[in-house]
């Protein structure tokens, strides 16, 4: 609402408790809802609405994946079947081309991986409901990421949309991308951006009912991959990439593996022998860009390190992802002297704020500190580290560096400068100390 003010248009917001979407989730108006309206998968008597669970509306709930986070209203409800009690999600479904493709995914989608839909009305949908048991860990098992693969590509058969039309937008994600990429205006840009357009091509369009986010993925308490959620991207509708390669390059981050790893999975699955590398390298940019911008603010202790993890993972992975695509772009553009400068992989001087990664280009590269540290010194460099983050982060280890995950609501680097120069101090090298996405002390060999 806040852009229409600024335009001088009178807005007026409605108190939560008078939102239709709240009104609907009340235990009467539910039950006689879904009475009149709902239509039920599952054959056999309707289940009876018995009652909300308390203290679980709004929450961290995990409705079916096409009804988008930022949804105003869902709740717990407990289900009276004939195979005895049921909980469930019922979350509202916004009127809108969101919720045509909410109730388009509820009705349409069918996959072990995601949360079984109950039930569809017009507005809400009904879905099973899911406790997560375990995250995925920092080395799920390998068929895991297979399962993960085969979930995106039947999403991607199952939910086709037409192509974009010829001669249409630029999507703004890849303008942004590609004036990173080389370094000038949006007008030099423009070849760039439309080869990289093409590379997203290689799979066909599909509807983005959800990204792969990575907390989103988790194991159930049988043991089994699931998925829910729905990234809130800043792309608009009406310039979207709707590309399932997008989904496939975020789950290099999502399961800590890399993007020729998971290019290896899809080639094995899409016939022909065509390099997957690079398309999937664009989809990271395009995917970190939005998610690099959108990860959590607020902190406990937990959430903090998921965060520094997925911070770093996106950092690294965009960085390997550019200069795979510097190499297209400068073959496009005729050959070695007329190559972009090269990424930078690590910063001498910090980015603007915590926990935010961004493209991986400009700035100061951190000059070489030869080999990494030697045992005594990772010993040492893990003590420090620690001392120094005791009440202001925390230290996760993620192979061979130490993140450390900020505690409090991120804050500018101006007013951390100082105490991050002594942590500097602290180590047995100054140059141990990094920025990728979060403060990185580095223990293993340096790149």
């Amino acid at each position: 609402m806040q852009g229409l003010r600024q335009e001088g248009i009178t807005v007026t917001v409605l108190p939560r408790e008078r939102w239709q979407s709240t009104r609907r989730l009340q235990p009467d108006a539910l039950s006689a809802y879904l009475d009149a309206h709902a239509h039920w998968q599952e054959t056999g008597p309707a289940p009876v609405v018995e009652g909300l669970v308390p203290g679980r509306e709004n929450s961290g709930l995990t409705p079916w994946p096409g009804v988008r986070r930022r949804s105003p209203a869902r709740a717990a409800v407990r289900l009276t079947t004939s195979g005895g009690l049921r909980h469930a999600v019922a979350g509202w479904v916004p009127p809108g081309i969101f919720g045509d493709a909410a109730r388009a995914a509820a009705t349409s989608v069918r996959s072990p991986v995601v949360p079984a839909t109950l039930a569809v009305a017009p507005a809400l949908v009904v879905s099973e409901g899911l406790a997560p048991a375990a995250p995925l860990g920092p080395q799920p098992a390998p068929g895991k990421l297979e399962e993960a693969v085969d979930y995106v590509l039947a999403r991607a058969r199952q939910l086709p949309v037409e192509s974009a039309v010829p001669g249409g937008p630029m999507p703004a994600v890849l303008q942004t991308v590609a004036r990173a990429l080389t370094g000038t205006d949006a007008a030099v840009a423009a070849p760039a951006a439309a080869r990289m357009l093409q590379l997203l091509s290689a799979l066909a369009p599909s509807l983005p009912d959800n990204r792969c986010e990575t907390e989103k993925w988790f194991l159930d308490d049988a043991g089994r991959l699931r998925k829910t959620g729905h990234l809130a991207h800043t792309y608009r509708r009406d310039n979207e990439l709707l590309t399932p390669l997008l989904d496939l390059a975020a789950l290099a981050v999502a399961f800590g593996s890399n993007l020729d790893t998971v290019a290896d999975r899809l080639a094995r699955r899409v016939p022909g022998s065509r390099p997957w590398y690079a398309p999937l390298a664009v989809a990271l940019l395009c995917y970190g860009t939005a998610r690099g911008a959108q990860l959590p603010r607020t902190y406990n202790p937990q959430r903090a390190a998921e965060t520094a993890v997925e911070a770093y993972r996106l950092q690294r992975g965009m960085a390997k992802a550019a200069e795979a695509v510097q190499r297209v772009l400068s073959d496009l553009a005729g050959g070695p002297e007329t190559a972009v400068p090269g990424v930078v992989h690590r910063w001498q001087e910090p980015p603007g704020a915590l926990v935010q990664p961004r493209l991986p280009f400009g700035g100061t590269a951190a000059r070489p500190i030869g080999p990494g540290p030697t045992g005594e010194e990772t010993q040492m460099a893990l003590k420090a580290a620690a001392r120094w983050a005791e009440g202001r982060a925390q230290a996760v280890r993620e192979g061979d560096v130490l993140l450390l995950a900020p505690l409090k609501a991120p804050s500018a680097w101006d007013r951390d400068r100082a105490a991050l120069e002594d942590l500097a101090r602290l180590l047995p090298r100054p140059g141990l100390l990094a920025w990728c996405g979060v403060p990185v002390v580095t223990l293993g060999e340096v790149s």
